[in-house]
């Protein structure tokens, strides 16, 4: 049960309003504390997560027209004892696709989605390790590169900007993901010549080609993490899953533009923009499944509008970059025996 303690500090004279609004089966309990400031109410609700989200639609709007009100999120580990709902409140609540709140799902993919200098830092460890294991031939190696995954936020950022019509939330996400992407790119071209590669390795060359099966991965990738995500569940398995499809390709592109195979460079780059593209509008499509969409009217006509112009966008490079893969898979560059 993912419990939170909502905190409301609003004018006193709102408290009859925030009280009316807590009227929700989602509050375990409600509790009014005594303020050092005068005419200032203060209240916890101890909450589940089916119908939060109401519940802090329902706070915005009744305080909207308050000065200096706030409501606060806070994680509850235990609530003792536990207070189970009525069986048919139950029933109605769980037909309900909920987890996190819209607010705590945009704040931590942006959070996440920042170039920050721990960012920086881990997208370049991952792209050495995953170039020393490219050029080296060893699979463990490669492995070791996605378990650190480092583009899974950023796509996901790209996909709930879109969802949320969010334009900062967008750029957000494309900044770190191209900033990241180029990293991998750059550090896979230095290590090759540093390293002096001299042919295509087992490794590199499965991350030359794209096929169907390369977009379903990318299609499950980013569909299981907005799932994840939204539902409030660990993402470590999934960050694997996306570093498979994003990260090493990234890696041998600058590898094999390095080894001047452009050919296969071209092949790597395609495999890259396939996955993103997939990734990307596989998790658009959870974020609809579960309802995740701004407030207000005005703000879904607009989150509307931005959701069908990034599935265009992502669908129309997902085809071309297929289309574009298919062409050069006509004269494959290298066969693996």
């Amino acid at each position: 049960m993912a419990l939170r303690l909502v905190e409301v500090i609003a004018p006193e004279g709102f408290l009859d309003t925030i009280n009316a609004a807590a009227e929700n089966p989602c509050v375990i309990q409600r509790t009014t504390l005594p303020s050092a400031e005068k005419e200032v109410a203060v209240v916890h609700l101890i909450t589940r997560a089916q119908g939060r989200q109401r519940l802090i639609d329902e706070l915005q709007r009744a305080l909207g027209s308050a000065e200096n009100w706030r409501v606060s999120l806070l994680p509850v580990d235990i609530s003792i004892p536990e207070r189970p709902l009525p069986e048919e409140e139950q029933s109605a609540l769980e037909r309900e696709r909920v987890g996190a709140t819209r607010e705590e799902l945009v704040n931590s993919v942006s959070r996440a989605a920042a170039l920050t200098p721990d960012f920086v830092l881990m997208t370049a460890l991952a792209a050495i390790v995953a170039a020393a294991g490219l050029i080296g031939d060893n699979t463990a190696v490669v492995i070791g590169a996605m378990v650190i995954a480092p583009l899974l936020s950023p796509n996901i950022a790209l996909a709930l900007g879109a969802a949320m019509g969010s334009i900062k939330l967008v750029l957000r996400g494309a900044e770190a993901l191209a900033v990241g992407t180029a990293m991998a790119v750059a550090l896979g071209y230095g290590l090759a010549f540093v390293l002096r590669a001299s042919a295509p390795t087992h490794e590199l060359i499965l991350r030359t080609s794209v096929g169907p099966e390369s977009a379903l991965l990318a299609l499950a990738s980013g569909a299981a993490a907005a799932l994840s995500i939204t539902s409030g569940t660990a993402t470590a398995l999934v960050g694997v899953m996306v570093a498979v499809a994003l990260l090493p390709p990234a890696v041998t592109l600058g590898v094999e533009a390095e080894l001047r195979n452009w050919r296969a460079a071209f092949g790597a780059g395609g495999l890259l923009l396939v996955n993103v593209a997939a990734v990307n509008l596989a998790a658009q499509a959870v974020f609809f499944y579960r309802g995740i969409r701004p407030k207000t009217w005005l703000e879904q006509r607009a989150a509307t509008q931005s959701s069908i112009l990034s599935a265009a966008i992502w669908f129309t490079l997902l085809a071309g970059a297929l289309a574009l893969a298919f062409w050069l898979r006509s004269e494959p560059v290298l066969q693996i025996e």
